[in-house]
């Protein structure tokens, strides 16, 4: 319970809220293009701006984190603090940190692999 205290303490930041709502783009993302693209389809453009799109949205949260950690900047609100709204933030943040374990086990698969 302690590790899910220390996490409800980062709701207060813009840069947790943003990758925390990036969880659900990705399964926005996702569930539209399985049912509009094609198993074997040749859509490779589109893949690649879906995928830079949303690490780019990873870097920006990443970017007002170490801005956040310098200026000690929180959201003055009172209502992150409510459990269905931490709730929604840590599902949006677990689906976010699958996305990049995935993403990077993908990654270190495709550089090892000869």
């Amino acid at each position: 319970m302690k590790f899910l205290d220390k996490l409800n303490k980062y709701n207060q930041r813009i840069s947790f809220n943003i990758f925390a709502l990036n969880g659900y783009l990705v399964l926005f993302v996702y569930a539209c293009l399985s049912f509009f693209l094609k198993p074997n389809s040749a859509d490779w453009i589109l893949w690649f701006c879906v995928y830079a799109i949303i690490t780019a949205i990873y870097l920006i949260a990443f970017i007002a984190y170490c801005i956040e950690v310098v200026t000690q900047y929180e959201l003055p609100f009172t209502f992150l603090k409510k459990k269905h709204y931490s709730f929604i933030l840590l599902f949006g943040a677990l689906v976010s940190l699958i996305y990049l374990l995935l993403a990077t086990v993908f990654m270190f698969c495709i550089f090892t692999i000869k």
